[in-house]
């Protein structure tokens, strides 16, 4: 059975897989069991903020997470292959 991913911010360092990911209020990519301990542990930061989806975000903020994830021709792109390519990517790690 595989585990579904989720997007969550953190409210606190916390050890993720081994490695220690700081807080930079940016989404985590981390499966449904971990982010459920997370909660837990209370390491995710309150659903007040309203989470940004990809779409909700800019092209240029798109193209910076794009070339941060080393997905080469970003700077061509249109906002929706951004989009798709990023989710594509996240999917696959």
């Amino acid at each position: 059975m595989s585990d579904s991913k989720e997007n969550i911010v953190l409210a606190m360092p916390a050890r993720i897989n081994g490695k220690l990911v700081p807080v930079t209020g940016e989404p985590v990519s981390v499966s449904s069991t971990i982010a459920e301990q997370l909660r837990e542990a209370g390491a995710i930061k309150q659903q007040e903020q309203k989470q940004r989806s990809l779409s909700d975000l800019k092209v240029d903020e798109l193209k910076t997470i794009a070339a941060a994830k080393g997905i080469e021709g970003a700077d061509g792109m249109k906002k929706a292959d951004l989009v798709k390519a990023i989710e594509e990517l996240e999917a696959s790690e």
